[in-house]
């Protein structure tokens, strides 16, 4: 919020990596909120796609971010045409890959703690 910035960009919506479990993610209360204060959100996770979700985990996204489906990319490309700010929420090849992609507009906010970095630090 301190950069006055509203077209976020987050990666990484699971609660980890590698998984589509989105119950107890802190990506999806941090989204929730960004929404919440007016922002312009897009969400990258090659390992969320909703239409496959089934279950509590389809239900609890449903009852916490019910427009959930508007706000995925299915490219970096796409989530970085969109953001001012990104958000990096887990390491992974997506993480990489949007790394790789921003320019001297973006700032970035990693949340990994360089995770994401170091795990691909070619491409990062």
């Amino acid at each position: 919020m301190e950069t006055r910035r509203r077209r976020v960009g987050v990666v990484g919506l699971a609660f980890q990596a590698g998984t589509d479990d989105l119950r107890e993610s802190p990506m999806v209360a941090l989204v929730k909120a960004l929404i919440g204060k007016g922002c312009d959100v897009r969400v990258l996770d090659g390992n969320v796609a909703i239409a496959r979700l089934v279950g509590a985990n389809r239900g609890y996204i449903e009852d916490e971010i019910p427009q959930i489906g508007a706000l995925m990319c299915d490219d970096a490309k796409a989530l970085l045409e969109h953001a001012e700010v990104v958000v990096i929420g887990s390491p992974g090849e997506d993480a990489a890959r949007a790394l790789a992609g921003v320019g001297p507009a973006h700032v970035v906010i990693d949340l990994t703690r360089g995770a994401a970095r170091e795990r691909h630090p070619a491409r990062a």
